[in-house]
């Protein structure tokens, strides 16, 4: 679920990956609620990646992701 204002041009590289920043960690997976902070990464060499794009995800979003969090769960 990548925007469209944020997407490449030619398309999602094929070396690139998405990394989510952890707004609050959780005891329990039960608890694990979806990150609203996604990076569009780079994979450029070794460990090194370059960022190349990130968004807010939308209420909407982070219901889709809740509900498929919590289906993976049970």
């Amino acid at each position: 679920m990548i925007p469209l204002d944020v997407r490449p041009k030619p398309g999602i590289p094929e070396n690139a990956c998405i990394l989510w920043e952890v707004e609050q960690w959780a005891d329990h997976r039960l608890d694990v609620a979806p990150d609203i902070d996604p990076y569009l990464l780079k994979h450029i060499t070794g460990s090194l990646y370059a960022v190349i794009a990130e968004w807010d995800l939308t209420e909407l979003e982070r219901s889709i992701l809740r509900g498929r969090i919590t289906s993976i769960l049970r």
